[in-house]
C-alpha cells in the first residue's frame, strides 16, 4: 500500500477477500476515482472518502474529525499581505494533500474541503504579494462555499459577511428617440462561482439519495461542493464612472470596492467593453450614437462579454464548460474487446491492429516509406506507405495528454449558464392558454392516412398546445411512427403561429420551428416531409447538417453556415463556439419555418442559436440529453422555447435520472428538483411499484404505447430466436481455462472474469488471416455463435434475403467480414462503426440499401442501433448482445417496425457447455427479465453491477 498526497495505490492481492471483493465492485460499477492496472487499485481522495469507516479501518487508515479553525490577517483581501493562517484542532501537523501529517508520524484522511482549503492558503499569500487582487477575491468565493460545504471548518464571521460578486456580460440599453438615442451600459452581475486556478483535479462524489449512501457507518458529506448555489437573475448595474473608479487594468482581472466588505469583479475583456460603451454614453455626435445602438458588435473589442441577446429568462449567463474527466464509458470496461487499437480499411478488406502494436507499425511503416518502399507485408496483408496511414497510426498510438505537473489546463470555453432545478424549483413556466386554434391547414398529402394511435397521439398534444401547456413527451416504442407525428404536430403548430394563434414571436430572430436530432434523424425527418407533408408545410427550412438534401416538392433549404456572421475566434478551443454569431438581417429576410439542427452542432453553437425566439423545440432521441449536467443538455435547456416535445422511444436507458432530466427540458418542474427526485425515486427498491408511481404523475403530459399492444395486424411479426449451441472443443477449453483462472482468484474477480467469458463466449480466435472459403467455414465453425450464425446466413443467402449482423467487436468485425466475403462470393461486407465519419456512415447504409438480393451489413450496436432506417433488411442477428435490453431493443428495432412489408427473423446465438451454466445463458436470462420489465412500466433496463455480481458469481463457484 502507497500513499500519496493524492490518495493511495493498493495490492489487490495483500487485501482480504471481502475488502477486496467491494473495491472491485465500486470499480466495475463505475465509480468516480476508481483506476485499475492488474493487479494495482489506486483510489484518489474523493473516493478515499465515500469509502466507509469498515473499510477505511481495514486499510489501516482513519479520518480527521476535529475542526479547521481559519483566521486571516489584519489586512484587508485588497492588501498586499493578506493570508490565512490554519489551526488544526489542537494537533501539531501539516497538510500533505489529502492528508494531515502529525510530528510523530501519524496520517489522518483530510475532508476533500479541508485539504482544498489547505492548498488554497499559500496561493492566497501569493496572489496577494504579487497585486493579482481579483484571484485573491476568487479564493475567497471559494473559501465561502468550502466552509458551508463542510460543517467542521470554522471561519470568521467577518470573512462569511463579505459579499464578493461577478460581472459577467455587458448589456445595453436605449433611452430617446430613434434619432438621438443615448446608449445605457449595464454588467450583469452574480455571486461569484468561479473555482479557484489551483482547484484538486479530484472531483468530489455524486450526488446520490440517502437510501443509497452505502452503510450506516459512510462519512460526514463533507466533500466538495460540486455545484453552485441556486444564484438567481443576475441583477443589472449601472456602468458609469465604473471604469474610473476601477483604475490601471491589471493583467488577470480588475476589481472594484462598493463598500469595506462588497467586492464586485471584472474581467479585463469587460472592462474594456465597458470603457468603450461609457465613451458612447458621453459621446456629443448622434450618429455616431445611432451607428452604436444599432450595431455594438461593430465597435465593443470583446464579443463575448456582451449579451446582445438577451437569452430565454432560464439562462442566468455565463460560466465556464465543465472540464472532461477523460474517464472511459463505464461501459467500454464491461465488454469484451478492448477498445484501444485502430481499424484500417484496405482495398481487401478491413484490417484491426491492437493498440500495443501500434507503435512498432508506425514506425515501421515510416521507415519503409524513407526507403521508397510502396507497400510494407504486415499480419499477411500489405499496408501501403502513406503518409495519411501513417499519421493516423501515430496519433492512434499517442498516449492521451495530459498538463504536465504543475502546467496550469488551457482556458475553457464559456457556455450559457441556466437555472437548474437542482436544489430548489428556479425555472417552472406555467401554463397560460394560447390564443384558438387557426382554421385547419392542409398537413398531409392527399394519398396518407394516419393509424388510430397517431391520431390518437396528435389530438393529445394540440390539446396540450391550446390549453397552454408548455411541453410534453411521446415516448412510443420504437417503430411506432414517432417521427410522422411529431412532423405532423410541428406542421400544425406553424401553422397556428403563421395564422396568428400562440405566442407572438419576435419579428427578428423569429424560428415556428426548431427540430434537434442526431444527424441521421435530420435526414429521415426531411424524408418524411416530403413523402408525407404537404408541400405547403415547413417550406423553408434552414439545415445544420452535412449535405443539405434536396427537395423534390419546392420545399427551400439555406445552409445555417450561410447565416453566421462569426468573429474572429478568442481560443482554439471548438467544445463551444462563443464568439459565433447569426447574420441576424440575413435569417430575417430568409424568414425560416424550420432549423434542423444535431445536438452537438446546437452545443457547438449555443451563444448564436439562444437568440432566436422558438416557437416549438423538438428533440428527437431525447434520451441523448438524459445525463443533466452535459453540455448537450444545458445547451438545449439554455434555448428560448414556447413549447417542447421530447420524442424518445427509451426514457430511461440506465436510471430514472434519465427521465427528470428529459423532464427538465419539456415539462420543468414537473418532477421537482433533481435532489428532491433523487430522494423519492430511489435505485434500489421494488421497481414496477416505482415506474407506476411514475406513470401515474406524468399522466396527461407522457405519452406511451407498445408496438404488441398498439399496432396488431398494422406490423408484421417479429420471432426472435435464441439458437442455443454447444461450444466446439477448443473453444470449451478456452472457456474452462478462464473459468479456472478465475476460481484461483479467491472471489475477488467477478468483473473481470466476465471480460475473459464474454470474449471467448463471442470466439476464442477473434483475429485470424483467411485466404480461402475452408478457412473462413473453419474459423466460423471454431464458435458456437458464429457455428450458429453461419447455418442461418446459409439459409439467407439461398433466400436471397438482405441481413444486419450486430457486433461490437472491431477485431471480430474485420474477420468475419473477411470471412463472408470469401463464403459467399461477396464483393463487400461493409462495417457501420464509429471508425466511420457521418457522411462514410451515411454512404455505406445508402450503398447496401440499394443493392439486391443476399447482402449483409455488420453493425455496431452503440452507432447503428438507433436513429437509422435499415428497413431494407427484414432479417438480424445479434452476435453480441450488451448488458442494457433497451439498446438491445433498439437494435431489433431496426427492421421491425412500420413500414416493413415482411415478417422478420431474428437470431441471437447462445454458447453453452455441458454441466455449467455458461455465460450466454446467465445473459440471456436477465435479459428477459429486464426486457419484460421495461416493455410493462417506466423502469430502467440498465443491469448494474451488483445485480452482475450476483448472478455471474454462480460461475465462480462452479469453477
Amino acid at each position: 500500500m502507497i500513499a500519496t498526497a493524492s490518495g493511495l495505490h493498493l495490492e489487490l492481492s495483500a487485501l482480504s477477500p471481502e475488502l477486496g471483493a467491494e473495491l472491485l465492485a465500486a470499480w466495475g460499477g463505475g465509480a468516480e476515482g476508481f483506476e485499475r492496472e492488474g493487479d494495482q487499485l489506486s483510489l484518489d481522495h474523493a473516493a478515499l472518502w465515500a469509502l466507509s469507516d469498515a473499510q477505511l479501518h481495514a486499510l489501516g487508515q482513519r479520518r480527521y474529525d476535529r475542526r479547521l479553525v481559519l483566521t486571516e490577517s489584519s489586512n484587508k483581501p485588497t492588501g498586499d499581505r493578506y493570508h490565512w493562517t490554519l489551526s488544526w484542532g489542537g494537533q501539531s501537523a501539516k497538510p500533505d494533500g489529502a492528508w494531515l501529517l502529525g510530528w510523530r508520524g501519524e496520517r489522518w484522511l483530510l475532508p476533500p474541503a479541508m485539504a482544498e482549503v489547505a492548498r488554497l492558503a499559500p496561493r492566497v499569500a501569493e496572489h496577494s504579494a504579487a497585486r493579482r487582487l481579483g484571484q485573491v477575491l476568487v479564493a475567497v468565493a471559494r473559501l465561502q462555499r468550502l466552509g458551508a460545504a463542510c460543517p467542521a471548518i470554522a471561519l470568521p464571521e467577518r470573512l462569511l459577511q463579505r459579499t464578493i460578486e461577478e460581472a459577467t456580460v455587458l448589456r445595453i440599453e436605449v433611452d430617446g428617440g430613434e434619432d438621438d438615442p443615448k446608449p445605457r451600459a449595464l454588467v450583469m452581475v452574480r455571486p461569484m462561482e468561479r473555482p479557484e486556478d489551483t482547484a484538486p483535479a479530484t472531483a468530489a462524489p455524486a450526488e446520490v439519495a440517502p437510501e443509497e449512501a452505502g452503510p450506516a457507518d459512510a462519512p460526514e458529506p463533507w466533500g466538495l461542493p460540486e455545484a453552485p448555489s441556486p444564484l438567481g437573475a443576475p441583477r443589472a448595474v449601472p456602468t458609469a464612472g465604473l471604469v474610473q473608479q476601477v483604475g490601471q487594468l491589471l493583467e488577470e482581472s480588475v476589481y472594484h470596492v462598493d463598500t469595506d466588505d462588497t467586492y464586485l469583479l471584472l474581467s479585463a475583456a469587460l472592462a474594456r467593453n465597458v470603457a468603450v460603451a461609457e465613451a458612447a454614453q458621453r459621446e456629443p455626435d448622434p450618429a455616431l450614437r445611432r451607428a452604436f445602438v444599432q450595431s455594438p458588435l461593430d465597435f465593443l473589442p470583446e464579443a463575448d462579454a456582451f449579451d446582445e441577446a438577451h437569452y430565454s429568462a432560464r439562462v442566468i449567463g455565463l460560466r465556464e464548460a465543465p472540464r472532461a474527466s477523460g474517464r472511459p464509458p463505464q461501459e467500454a470496461r464491461t465488454w469484451a474487446e478492448p477498445v484501444d487499437g485502430l481499424l484500417i480499411e484496405l482495398a481487401d478488406g478491413p484490417l484491426w491492429v491492437a493498440g500495443p502494436e501500434l507503435p512498432d507499425l508506425a514506425r515501421d511503416l515510416r521507415e519503409a516509406a524513407a526507403r521508397g518502399q510502396a507497400a510494407l507485408p504486415f499480419a499477411g496483408r500489405r499496408l501501403p506507405t502513406l503518409p495519411a496511414l501513417i499519421d493516423a497510426l501515430e496519433r492512434a498510438a499517442r498516449p492521451p495528454s495530459a498538463p504536465r505537473e504543475g502546467q496550469a489546463p488551457g482556458p475553457r470555453p464559456l457556455i450559457l449558464a441556466i437555472k437548474e432545478n437542482e436544489l430548489q424549483i428556479e425555472w417552472a413556466p406555467g401554463a397560460a392558454p394560447r390564443p384558438a386554434p387557426a382554421a385547419q391547414a392542409a398537413l398531409l398529402r392527399p394519398e396518407v392516412a394516419l393509424k388510430q394511435h397517431q391520431r390518437v397521439a396528435l389530438a393529445h398534444l394540440r390539446q396540450l398546445w391550446v390549453r397552454g401547456e408548455r411541453g410534453g413527451l411521446l415516448c412510443d416504442d420504437m417503430g411506432l411512427g414517432k417521427t410522422l407525428q411529431g412532423a405532423v404536430f410541428a406542421a400544425w403548430v406553424c401553422a397556428q403561429l403563421a395564422a396568428g394563434g400562440g405566442p407572438a414571436l419576435r419579428p427578428s430572430g423569429r424560428l415556428p420551428l426548431m427540430l434537434v436530432a442526431p444527424p441521421s434523424l435530420l435526414r429521415t425527418w426531411f424524408t418524411e416531409l416530403e413523402a408525407r407533408l404537404d408541400p405547403s408545410a415547413l417550406r423553408r427550412i434552414v439545415w445544420a447538417g452535412d449535405g443539405a438534401p434536396r427537395s423534390e416538392h419546392g420545399r427551400v433549404l439555406r445552409s445555417l453556415d450561410a447565416l453566421r456572421a462569426d468573429r474572429a475566434p478568442t481560443d482554439a478551443n471548438k467544445t463551444v463556439l462563443q464568439h459565433a454569431r447569426l447574420d441576424m438581417a440575413a435569417w430575417d429576410n430568409f424568414a425560416p419555418d424550420a432549423l434542423f439542427v444535431g445536438y452537438d452542432t446546437l452545443r457547438t453553437l449555443q451563444h448564436a442559436l439562444g437568440a432566436l425566439d422558438i416557437g416549438l423545440l423538438v428533440a428527437d432521441e431525447a434520451q441523448a440529453v438524459k445525463n443533466p449536467g452535459s453540455l448537450r443538455s444545458v445547451a438545449l435547456r439554455a434555448m428560448r422555447y414556447d413549447f417542447a416535445l421530447g420524442l424518445t422511444g427509451t426514457p430511461i436507458e440506465n436510471s430514472w435520472l434519465d427521465l427528470w432530466s428529459i423532464c427538465d427540458f419539456a415539462l420543468p418542474g414537473q418532477l421537482g428538483t433533481r435532489a428532491d427526485f433523487v430522494r423519492e425515486y430511489p435505485q434500489r427498491g421494488e421497481v414496477a411499484e416505482v415506474g407506476a408511481r411514475l406513470q401515474r404523475r406524468l399522466a396527461g403530459h407522457l405519452i406511451r404505447r407498445t408496438r404488441a399492444a398498439t399496432l396488431g395486424d398494422d406490423l408484421p411479426t417479429c420471432a426472435v430466436h435464441a439458437d442455443r449451441r454447444p461450444m466446439p472443443s477448443d473453444q470449451a477449453t478456452a472457456y474452462r481455462a478462464e473459468l479456472a483462472a478465475a476460481g484461483r482468484a479467491e472471489g475477488r474477480e467477478v468483473l473481470q472474469l466476465l471480460a475473459g467469458l464474454a470474449r471467448v463466449s463471442l470466439h476464442p480466435s477473434p483475429r485470424a488471416e483467411l485466404h480461402s472459403a475452408d478457412e473462413a467455414r473453419s474459423w466460423m465453425r471454431a464458435s458456437a455463435r458464429t457455428a450458429a450464425a453461419l447455418e442461418v446466413l446459409d439459409r439467407w443467402s439461398q433466400e436471397g434475403e438482405a441481413a444486419l449482423i450486430f457486433l461490437r467487436s472491431l477485431a471480430v468485425q474485420a474477420t468475419l467480414a473477411r470471412a463472408l466475403c470469401l463464403l459467399y462470393g461477396l464483393p463487400e461486407v461493409p462495417i457501420l462503426n464509429g471508425a466511420l465519419s457521418f457522411a462514410a456512415r451515411e454512404a455505406t447504409v445508402r450503398r447496401v440499401r440499394e443493392g439486391a438480393g443476399f447482402r449483409l451489413l455488420l453493425v455496431s450496436p452503440e452507432v447503428g442501433g438507433a436513429g437509422w432506417n435499415l428497413q431494407f433488411a427484414a432479417r438480424s442477428l445479434l452476435l453480441e448482445r450488451p448488458y442494457n435490453p433497451a439498446l438491445e431493443a433498439q437494435m431489433i428495432a431496426r427492421t421491425w417496425r412500420l413500414g416493413q412489408p415482411r415478417p422478420v427473423e431474428v437470431h441471437a446465438p447462445v454458447a453453452t457447455l455441458a454441466g455449467i451454466t455458461s455465460y450466454d445463458e446467465v445473459l440471456d436470462g436477465l435479459l428477459a427479465e429486464k426486457r419484460g420489465l421495461a416493455d410493462s412500466v417506466l423502469a430502467p433496463a440498465q443491469i448494474e453491477a451488483a445485480e452482475l455480481n450476483l448472478r455471474f458469481g454462480r460461475l465462480l463457484r462452479e469453477a
